[in-house]
């Protein structure tokens, strides 16, 4: 056992000469030893990964009458909450629209977007609304072209045809002869003043 010694003096008057009184005390040299870890602090946070930490000090003993201090470190760290954190999806821009199918009377372009800016990982949510969205295209109404001898039929706009009549008696008894049924544009009949004829 190493031994420590501590020597304090002491001068005192002896009739007329001063004597030194020296007086020796002898101490073990004690060193010292780690105390038990603590307890591991709380995760400062729930995912993606953090650390936390342990402490212990140099108190069981502590260092004495000169003995050596602890070796090693006062703290230790451990990983916690190492799971991924969730990723929220969010939608990426939208696509060029696709070409109109029609080139009149209406038809309807669409265009898309992905909900990948980013994707939604590790349990995140996915995007919230439309993947698409529409819009009109080639709304000029298209032309009716008229048929038969004579230059073209004039259109009957809006109005419906009315019903065949009745047909009228054959002229002849034999050798063929023609039949005649007309029908008019009355149902309802045109409002704005023109005169619309329909081929039968």
């Amino acid at each position: 056992m190493n031994i420590h010694e501590t020597r304090k003096y002491e001068i005192v008057k002896c009739n007329t000469r001063y004597k030194k009184n020296e007086f020796v005390h002898k101490s073990p040299h004690i060193p010292a030893n780690w105390g038990e870890w603590g307890a591991w602090n709380s995760c400062p946070v729930t995912c993606g990964g953090g650390q936390q930490i342990s402490k212990r000090f140099c108190d069981d003993p502590p260092p004495h009458a000169g003995g050596a201090t602890c070796i090693g470190f006062d703290n230790k760290t451990n990983e916690c909450a190492t799971t991924a954190c969730p990723v929220h999806g969010n939608w990426g821009g939208w696509g060029a629209w696709n070409r109109c199918p029609v080139t009149c009377g209406g038809g309807r372009q669409i265009s898309n977007r992905a909900c990948n800016d980013p994707s939604p990982l590790y349990g995140g949510s996915a995007c919230s609304g439309n993947s698409k969205k529409f819009r009109s295209c080639a709304t000029d109404e298209c032309p009716v072209h008229g048929t038969g001898e004579g230059g073209a039929w004039n259109r009957c706009h809006a109005w419906k045809l009315g019903r065949m009549g009745s047909v009228d008696r054959c002229p002849v008894t034999c050798g063929g002869g023609r039949q005649i049924s007309n029908r008019a544009c009355n149902d309802p009949s045109p409002s704005d003043g023109d005169q619309h004829v329909v081929a039968i």
